[in-house]
């Protein structure tokens, strides 16, 4: 995964000071943080599947449409905010763990997933007050009251 998120981001052209991977060093208390604070699985939950189905208490939920999941990340969050992305390695490639962990713009994060097919991927808020989400069931789910109540806003806007 960490190498097509690479190709990704030379094909787009996108520098890697707006968008790179964290060192195993880096990564892992911002991954412990991450999974204690929105999931049920806490630490444990580095090797799971799926993390949005164990997500503590009740996210807000946007059904998008297939692949347009970036284009509502984009009327959700700003363009300029740095945050942290975190895909799933559901190839089963990586050594230890299940996700690769990145931080980015806004902006260059989301033109990333539309050039990756299938996969799992968050977007986390770097003072860790929110987490956003975008499964394989074509839903953006948002745990944390202020990506809350954007996607509520935005719902109600296309309502």
């Amino acid at each position: 995964m960490r190498t097509k998120i690479a190709e990704a981001l030379r094909s787009l052209d996108i520098p890697e000071s707006e968008f790179f991977p964290l060192r195993q060093h880096q990564y892992a208390p911002i991954l412990d943080h991450i999974l204690e604070t929105f999931t049920r699985f806490g630490s444990h939950g580095e090797n799971q599947m799926w993390l949005w189905e164990g997500l503590k208490g009740r996210a807000e939920v946007l059904q998008v449409e297939h692949n347009n999941g970036p284009d509502y990340l984009a009327q959700i969050l700003s363009a300029e905010e740095r945050v942290w992305f975190i895909a799933e390695d559901w190839e089963g490639n990586k050594k230890s763990g299940n996700f690769w962990i990145f931080e980015g713009r806004v902006a260059a994060i989301i033109s990333v997933p539309n050039e990756i097919h299938a996969f799992e991927y968050y977007l986390v808020a770097k003072d860790f007050s929110w987490l956003i989400c975008e499964n394989h069931h074509n839903q953006m789910l948002g745990i944390g009251k202020p990506i809350e109540e954007r996607i509520h806003k935005l719902c109600e806007e296309m309502a």
